[in-house]
């Protein structure tokens, strides 16, 4: 994992070298805020470099040793696979325009919390067993509802066809992993009600996250508008994508 130590040595080391300083530079910030449950204003730099430009830049190498943890940082010190920011929580705050969302499987929530604090309503959902995963001890962000997401799924279905919601909400799925298939029976079950839904979804298309069931079957597209301030940071290709 990245220490204090490691980002003051790499600040030392290429206080020379702008480019280099100033990713360092940020990536201090952004986990100084984390440890204060603050997301970043802005998309995270690109802090990976190509086996070419290493070759070509062997005095990088130090950096990128160290940024090659970063991920893990995330996710060992904060329960945290992904890391949205404050310019794209805007974004998706503009795409939703006043309709609420549900966070499936939501983790410890950071994104439903950002939302929150800017006005959106957003549900983060969770059974909030961890049991064998690199982090076992959910400290979430915001309350939670701890249920099964199939059945705040179902909830939500019957709640709109007994008349008591005009609309579903639109479902967010972010960093499911790619182990189980929850991502295609939820998306079954939003198809099988018949009802007029969108599912939004955080990963790498056929990659670390999302079963390749999802992936073949679901119809979906990257909203512009979602995807201006999301940036895949590292070699995980991650992207927002609307599915249908």
């Amino acid at each position: 994992m990245i220490t204090s130590k490691d980002l003051l040595a790499l600040q030392k080391r290429y206080a020379s070298q702008s480019e280099i300083l100033e990713k360092t530079t940020t990536i201090k910030s952004i986990l100084a805020g984390l440890a204060k449950r603050q997301l970043p204003m802005h998309p995270v730099p690109r802090i990976d470099y190509s086996a070419d430009e290493l070759m070509h830049h062997p005095e990088w190498l130090p950096f990128d040793e160290v940024m090659s943890d970063l991920r893990e940082t995330l996710v060992i010190e904060h329960g945290i696979w992904f890391l949205p920011n404050q310019d794209f929580l805007a974004d998706l705050k503009d795409y939703l325009n006043g309709r609420p969302l549900v966070e499936l499987c939501s983790g410890n929530a950071a994104l439903s919390a950002g939302l929150q604090a800017i006005g959106v309503k957003a549900e983060p959902v969770d059974t909030l067993d961890w049991e064998g995963q690199d982090i076992e001890l959910a400290t979430p962000w915001t309350a939670v509802t701890k249920a099964s997401v199939d059945d705040k799924v179902e909830e939500e279905i019957a709640a709109v066809k007994a008349g008591d919601k005009d609309a579903l909400p639109v479902f967010l799925m972010a960093w499911v992993p790619n182990e189980n298939e929850v991502d295609w029976q939820i998306l079954q079950q939003l198809r099988s009600s018949g009802l007029p839904f969108e599912l939004i979804v955080i990963g790498e298309e056929f990659g670390a996250t999302n079963s390749s069931t999802f992936w073949r079957n679901a119809d979906y597209h990257q909203p512009d508008v979602l995807n201006q301030n999301y940036h895949n940071f590292d070699s995980f290709k991650d992207a927002i994508y609307s599915a249908k």
